[in-house]
């Protein structure tokens, strides 16, 4: 039925009102999870949207009612995740994220860099989460989470938000994951900052795992000015990419500052990563809240260094 679906709007809005009167209310109709899952990885990701998220509604509820027939098949959904649209990336990593207590670890698809991407800022989003005092959808991120991050994991209302062991779990699944499949994460400038991040984290289970990957990590020539640059991001964060966006993040929890900064003693940094570095200085001089004022008349201020006819105060 889902394969007639594609391309008729009509068709699938009167097919998803009678499945739903069907299926959903009777939880002892089995759903074939890794067909629809096939025929979901088979779809043209900007093609259909209507189909697609009918085919997800119903991978999520057969994944509920046996969950082991859809572990196989659950992970080929991330074939293509970064050429769908943001709110399918969203539905389908939460119902990964329920895979990651899984042993031994999930072995994934070959999927392309943007895909590798997507797994990866995924996995770092929920490393760095806290469960903050006050769950709710207004509370305010955690340090180093944007709102959007949070949504990615836990839904616009946290309605899938976990915490304690089980939380401990899910990052000790990802970092494992991420472990498992050497073929599509080896490079140490991507995975250096997820585990520095589990190397503060309260749990110790998961600082013990992160902690022994950094011990074996090695650095090829020309990695280091990259990863510098991804760690001068974190402890600063980032603003958001345009008016209005929730994409924009604060700096990271104190003590995984004090990583990054151990960790950029090691790291030569470039020219370009000259302002960056200098309002870490200036922020360990005069604390977080302070402000680094560059002016072009400052330079010939008798308190202000001269940087190429720019100065600081």
């Amino acid at each position: 039925m889902l394969r007639s679906l594609v391309g008729s709007e009509m068709c699938i809005r009167d097919s998803l009102q009678h499945l739903s009167k069907r299926v959903k209310g009777n939880p002892g109709i089995p759903i074939p999870t890794a067909a629809i899952v096939e025929q979901f990885v088979a779809t043209e990701p900007s093609a259909a949207l209507l189909s697609q998220n009918l085919m997800l509604v119903y991978i999520k509820m057969g994944f509920d009612r046996d969950p082991p027939s859809a572990m196989e098949s659950l992970p080929l959904l991330l074939t293509n995740i970064s050429r769908r649209p943001s709110p399918f990336q969203a539905t389908i990593l939460r119902m990964l994220l329920s895979l990651l207590d899984q042993h031994p670890p999930l072995l994934l698809p070959p999927v392309d860099a943007p895909d590798q991407a997507i797994i990866l800022r995924w996995v770092h989003e929920l490393t760095l989460y806290s469960a903050p005092l006050n769950a709710s959808s207004t509370a305010a991120p955690p340090p180093g989470l944007s709102a959007d991050s949070v949504e990615r994991l836990f839904g616009v209302k946290r309605e899938w938000g976990i915490v304690g062991e089980e939380l401990v779990q899910r990052k000790l699944g990802g970092l494992r994951l991420l472990k498992a499949n050497p073929g599509l994460f080896s490079s140490p400038a991507t995975l250096y900052p997820i585990f520095l991040a589990g190397s503060v984290d309260p749990n110790h289970a998961v600082v013990d795992y992160a902690e022994d990957y950094l011990r074996r990590t090695t650095f090829e020539d020309g990695l280091e000015r990259k990863l510098a640059a991804e760690l001068l991001t974190m402890y600063l964060g980032a603003p958001p990419s345009a008016p209005g966006k929730r994409d924009g993040y604060g700096p990271v929890c104190m003590p995984l500052k004090v990583r990054i900064l151990r960790a950029l003693q090691q790291f030569p940094t470039s020219p370009s990563q000259l302002p960056l570095v200098l309002k870490v200085i200036f922020e360990g001089m005069n604390g977080a809240h302070s402000c680094l004022l560059y002016t072009s008349d400052a330079a010939d201020e008798e308190d202000s260094g001269d940087l190429g006819g720019r100065g600081i105060i």
